[in-house]
């Protein structure tokens, strides 16, 4: 699909080609925000739609107040029910979407900015926008997303980051080592591990730029690339819990963050 020629599109076009976006998310130029809420913070966070499609039940109903307000802003269609279910990657349609254009921002516009969030492998699409969406709420800058991790433009990913995925600055990096050795001539470097000697409340984080690497769901961190870091800390836990899972783990480091600041 061409974003560019939006006015020329039709229904079969647009069925053909958010299929194909369902199916292989990174081969596609464009992504899908769903959900009347995502979509209102993403424009309101600078996000301009190339298209924006309504249901022709929920454009009468719960979303003519919103239809009213953007009508004369962004290219619209209305579809009927039964295909508007189709475009959805949800069971339960929110009958509303929005097509937008994928980021295209390259790494060197991120470094430099601090806190990141530096992701290793990270592969349940729930936690990946839940991170997404934990960083947007405590002010990080941005994201950097190791090779291992689950493609950020996953209908999943997007959803659970609820419209977050629009809104803040991410870049893919090939070696998370080599990311590790380049980012600590500017950053501290601080590792989430369990096994980890400190808890988190031990590090003072408000005097330098800021990085903080968190590992795979299931196997966490190389030893080797902990050893890289400035530094490591765990999250204390009682002893019936082994651990907590990357989003959660996201959202306590990025909070104690923001406290010392």
């Amino acid at each position: 699909m061409n974003l560019k020629t939006l006015s020329n599109v039709n229904t079969s076009e647009l069925l053909k080609d958010i299929n194909s976006y369902k199916r292989k998310p990174s081969k596609t130029d464009f992504y899908i925000l769903e959900g009347l809420r995502c979509i209102s913070q993403s424009i309101n966070n600078g996000i301009v739609p190339r298209l924006i499609v309504f249901s022709k039940d929920f454009q009468k109903k719960k979303g003519n107040e919103f239809y009213l307000k953007i009508k004369e802003l962004f290219p619209i269609m209305i579809v009927s029910d039964s295909i508007f279910k189709r475009l959805s990657s949800t069971e339960n349609p929110a009958g509303i979407l929005a097509l937008c254009v994928k980021h295209n921002i390259k790494l060197s516009e991120i470094l430099y900015s601090s806190p990141l969030f530096l992701l290793d492998s990270i592969q349940d699409p729930g936690n990946l926008g839940t991170i997404f969406r934990t960083a947007v709420a405590t002010g990080f800058a941005g994201i950097l997303l190791g090779k291992g991790c689950v493609n950020p433009y996953n209908p999943k990913v997007v959803r659970a980051s609820l419209g977050a995925i629009a809104t803040l600055p991410f870049a893919f990096v090939e070696n998370i080592d080599d990311t590790i050795d380049k980012l600590k001539k500017e950053y501290s470097v601080f590792a989430a591990d369990k096994r980890a000697e400190k808890n988190i409340w031990n590090f003072n984080f408000s005097k330098n730029k800021i990085v903080f690497l968190i590992g795979n769901e299931a196997n966490g961190l190389a030893k080797n690339t902990i050893k890289k870091c400035t530094a490591s800390f765990k999250i204390p836990l009682e002893q019936a819990m082994e651990s907590l899972n990357a989003a959660i783990s996201s959202s306590i480091i990025a909070y104690e963050y923001i406290r010392q600041q």
